[in-house]
This record gives C-alpha cells, sequence and structure tokens, in this order.
C-alpha cells in the first residue's frame, strides 16, 4: 500500500464571504450594465428620423466608443479592487501525510 498526501483545507471567514459577494455581486452589475448599453447602441444605430451627415455619424461612433470603453476601464479596474481582497482572504491550505 502506497502512502500518500492529502490536501487539507481551512473554512472560509466572514470576510472572505463578504468580499465574494462583493465580487461576483460586482461582476454580475458589470456585465448587466454591458448589455444596456450594447442594447442603447443598437437603438441609436438603427434610429435614423432624418439622414445624418458623415459628422454626425462620426460623433455618434465616437460617443459609443468612449462610453462603452469607460465601462470596460470601469469594469477592470473594480474587479482589480473587489478581487485582491478575494485572493487575500482565500482559506489556508496544506499537505498532510496519509498514515
Amino acid at each position: 500500500m502506497t502512502k500518500g498526501y492529502k490536501e487539507v483545507r481551512g473554512k472560509l471567514g466572514v470576510f472572505g464571504i463578504m468580499w465574494r459577494i462583493l465580487f461576483w455581486g460586482w461582476q454580475i452589475l458589470m456585465l448587466f450594465s454591458c448589455a444596456v448599453g450594447f442594447v442603447n447602441v443598437g437603438e441609436e444605430l438603427t434610429r435614423s428620423p432624418a439622414p445624418r451627415d458623415a459628422w454626425e455619424e462620426t460623433a455618434i461612433s465616437v460617443g459609443i466608443t468612449l462610453g462603452l470603453g469607460m465601462n470596460f476601464v470601469l469594469w477592470a479596474s473594480g474587479s482589480i479592487v473587489f478581487g485582491i481582497p478575494v485572493l487575500l482572504t482565500r482559506p489556508a491550505r496544506a499537505m498532510v501525510k496519509e498514515e
């Protein structure tokens, strides 16, 4: 019979649970925000009450790009802010020899 090692994990604390809930809540909120942004972009691009000039099309495209770009930057920065405490509150792990 071979003897091996077994992984033993600690329990997640209250702060760890809190940070995980905040992290995943942020992810869901930002995913919803991006979905709403894309829907609004589609509505804006298909709405055409009158023929637009080239500068109007360019301005709309630049505005859409800046808005969605800022949304992604906010998503990434919030993920870093909430993700670091999630990593720091992980439960401890150890390898224990089986006998």
